[in-house]
């Protein structure tokens, strides 16, 4: 049975833009792989703890990982 509380789990995923091969990366996510969380909210320009992550490229959320720290993580990067 899933954990209520925590229902998703971060798994490392790289972004590669097909138009310029660009690879973008989530430093949260590779310290945090395999870690249950659970969404808190979507990552924009004026969040008043992650602002210096958000980057118009990628869509990031910030996510609660189960123990009650906070990181930022590719939309993608979040499973369940």
């Amino acid at each position: 049975m899933p954990d209520q509380k925590y229902p998703h789990y971060i798994v490392e995923a790289p972004i590669l833009r097909d138009w310029d091969r660009k690879i973008y990366t989530s430093p949260h996510a590779k310290f945090h792989n395999g870690k249950r969380c659970r969404k808190l909210r979507e990552l924009t320009q004026d969040d008043p703890d992650y602002a210096k992550f958000w980057n118009v490229e990628v869509a990031q959320s910030v996510v609660e990982i189960e123990g009650g720290k906070t990181a930022v993580v590719f939309h993608d990067e979040v499973k369940g």
